[in-house]
């Protein structure tokens, strides 16, 4: 296995600098993910390294800025049936913020003498970062995708700059996932199976040669396809059963959310397995399907209506207002929604939770970017009792019975999503990915983007079910 040992820089003039490319390719593709944070990174990652490993002609550079950063790559080898795809010649694996001290060094390489250098930003950055990228390009012009538009997750910091400085600029808009496809069990399997991911899984460096090793290939494919779904699995499981943290983050921030809304992820989440699973009930009419499942089991009606009581107290008590009226609207920054749309849509999932999986009606703490909960991978869940999240030893013995309870809806998840093929989340890096590949452009709409303090570029949405993973 081989490293990049050099430091960010751009080449320098005159002679090669060591460590500095001869090969001229036809792209470098530079790409900035937080993987690790949920699964739509990881997938687009798998498609990356698969077309770069197939294309020697490019230069694929991945660059991990979660804070974990080796970790991250460590998990994505693993995740990869244990397949590294930095060790062929034209990938490569870094970490932005590494000391010289680091045993395992993993610095990005210089630049390479490319035709074309573009660079995929599907993670947020830091301002260290986005001056590295700066510094990195100096000199170069580049074009430039960032996936999501301005005050989302991948663009509240830490862009402008980079945004600025290019010369073709792109926001993807997913259109609060209206306009990304959604990962289900018969989708991977699927894609896995098609001919550029069987070949590029099968290619090897052996005695300095790019060879097929078919067999191992088809190891580490198999494996992958077997653990990219258990990740989506888990990643869906935690989308519909989990909810942000009152406690910590603003209740403005987080409360649109859950509502009865077709821009609320999470109960659009819940909302898509409830149509699988109860489609004599819910239907394409959001209103009435709340309702009908209102009527549907109510006499689970009191205890969860206790559970929503709660959780809005706490957002309120942190930062949530409505305005005045019984239609009063919330004060969230890009989407408001009414104090009923929250409490008929938190109902709504909690109800399809339960009557789906056997999960425990009570709320259940995600977590956030960057600090997600281990609950969702180790199985010891936490609920929320008198406003606290943490267990004591003797209160773990106490939830076994709860525990198991989620052990079991989860095991029941397992096998629906499996049987009912039921869309789990978005894949809203993949179509990002596909976009600066060039991959199907033209099922995008295309418009002119103003705004403020940045120069204009071009903002492209994905038509609704013109493309599956």
């Amino acid at each position: 296995m081989s490293f990049s040992t050099y430091s960010l820089t751009k080449p320098s003039d005159g002679l090669p600098q060591q460590g500095e490319q001869k090969t001229e390719y036809d792209e470098e593709r530079l790409i900035d993910t937080d993987a690790g944070e949920e699964c739509d990174d990881e997938f687009t990652l798998i498609e990356e390294c698969c077309h770069a490993a197939l294309n020697q002609k490019i230069m694929l550079k991945v660059m991990f800025t979660d804070k974990h950063g080796q970790q991250e790559i460590d998990k994505f080898i693993e995740l990869c049936g244990g397949k590294d795809f930095s060790e062929l010649p034209n990938i490569e694996f870094s970490i932005p913020n590494i000391e010289k001290s680091t045993p395992i060094n993993r610095r990005l390489s210089d630049r390479t003498t490319a035709r074309k250098y573009s660079l995929l930003q599907i993670g947020p950055n830091t301002d260290e970062v986005q001056t590295k990228l700066l510094n990195y390009y100096d000199g170069a012009t580049y074009n430039y995708v960032l996936l999501g538009m301005p005050g989302t997750t991948n663009s509240k910091k830490a862009f402008k700059k980079l945004w600025n400085g290019a010369n073709d600029r792109y926001i993807v808009d997913t259109a609060n996932g209206d306009g990304a496809f959604k990962f289900n069990m018969s989708a991977i399997t699927r894609r896995m199976m098609e001919k550029d991911i069987f070949d590029a899984f099968g290619i090897c460096i052996w005695q300095n040669r790019r060879e097929k090793h078919t067999r191992q290939g088809r190891i580490h494919r198999a494996l992958c396809k077997n653990r990219i779904k258990k990740h989506v699995a888990r990643i869906g499981f935690r989308n519909l059963c989990g909810r942000a943290n009152a406690i910590i983050i603003p209740g403005n921030f987080i409360a649109h959310l859950i509502a009865a809304d077709t821009r609320a992820a999470n109960f659009q989440t819940a909302f898509g397995v409830a149509q699988k699973m109860f489609p004599n009930i819910v239907t394409d009419d959001i209103q009435g399907s709340v309702q009908r499942m209102l009527l549907y089991m109510p006499e689970l009606n009191n205890e969860i209506d206790a559970v929503v009581e709660t959780y809005v107290e706490l957002m309120k008590n942190n930062g949530l207002i409505f305005g005045t009226g019984t239609d009063g609207l919330s004060n969230g920054g890009r989407v408001q929604v009414t104090q009923k749309q929250i409490e008929d849509g938190y109902g709504f999932i909690l109800k399809v939770c339960h009557a789906a999986f056997g999960v425990p009606i009570a709320f259940f703490v995600s977590g956030g970017p960057g600090n997600w909960e281990p609950q969702w991978f180790d199985g010891k869940f936490k609920q929320l009792t008198d406003g606290e999240y943490a267990r004591t030893d003797e209160e773990a013995k106490k939830y076994k019975a709860f525990d198991d309870k989620m052990a079991a809806a989860f095991k029941k998840w397992l096998i629906e999503i499996e049987t009912k093929n039921i869309d789990t989340s978005p894949a809203y890096d993949v179509v990002g990915g596909r976009f600066s590949r060039g991959v199907s452009q033209g099922h995008f709409d295309k418009e002119a983007y103003f705004k403020e303090d940045m120069i204009m570029g071009w903002k492209v949405t994905m038509m609704k079910d013109q493309l599956t993973l």
